[in-house]
């Protein structure tokens, strides 16, 4: 199963002088979204190195006392920010998730009730005094949230071009305070096969129930992607700089573990 890798460089630029091939790029994109469903993106804005200066802030947060994470658990907010423990989804029936997860998005005031807070909300964040590292990078995490939000309109607007629809079809479902955009950052538990718990897994086999889910994986992989043809699991290499993207529900059908 080929999972294309598709250079979107010449699309995002209009001074870039490829853009002429920018049309190779809709169509590229519109053929991965057919089949298989998923594919990656080099050629983006996202800053890695950005990325790298929180990574390090973020695994030092998954490796304090349980007692530290919970203290801003989603549960305590009333937007879903903050700490997800380890199992708190199950994505799949009678499987659950080996998995805890850090979620931040847009800053919002919890004054707003105008607001859905799926969409919007007051962020999370460990005690400055406790966790000083992960203070630093807040900003940081903020901008990557952000910078995330623009590539993912752009990406919307590829795949509108590809159906045929106008460049800004999908615009007004993604501006201003109503778009429920977030970051999640997951920490999967290391185990040796011989370790495996029964009903469990990293993640359950699922699809994403929104439109659509900008990856970034590191070296280790485990990503694997369902072909529904063969009714066989496939893995996602991982590629450097590279986004994975996957259709979720609201746009197409992808299924990853």
């Amino acid at each position: 199963m080929n999972i294309p890798v598709i250079n979107i460089s010449s699309f995002l630029s209009e001074n870039n002088a490829d853009s002429a091939s920018a049309p190779s790029v809709v169509d590229a994109v519109r053929s991965a979204a057919i089949n298989p469903g998923f594919f990656q993106i080099v050629g983006h804005d996202i800053s890695l190195s950005r990325a790298d200066q929180f990574f390090n802030a973020l695994r030092t947060f998954f490796d304090q006392p349980t007692e530290v994470k919970q203290a801003i658990a989603q549960e305590l907010s009333v937007s879903p920010r903050g700490y997800e423990p380890l199992g708190a989804q199950q994505l799949e029936k009678g499987v659950r998730d080996l998995k805890e997860g850090f979620v931040w998005g847009s800053e919002q005031s919890p004054d707003r009730q105008d607001i859905n807070p799926m969409a919007r909300g007051p962020n999370k964040w460990p005690a400055s005094d406790a966790m000083p590292d992960f203070a630093r990078v807040q900003s940081e995490m903020l901008q990557f949230y952000e910078d995330g939000f623009i590539l993912g309109q752009a990406v919307l607007r590829i795949l509108a071009l590809g159906l045929g629809l106008s460049e800004d079809y999908f615009q007004s479902l993604v501006e201003g305070d109503g778009a429920i955009v977030t970051c999640r950052a997951h920490r999967y538990m290391p185990r040796r096969k011989e370790e495996t718990i029964p009903g469990t897994r990293g993640v359950g086999a699922h699809t994403d129930f929104g439109a659509l889910t900008l990856l970034m994986q590191d070296d280790v992989g485990g990503l694997e992607v369902f072909d529904r043809a063969s009714e066989t699991w496939h893995p996602v290499q991982p590629v450097p700089g590279a986004l994975v993207v996957n259709l979720g529900d609201l746009m197409g059908k992808g299924r990853q573990p």
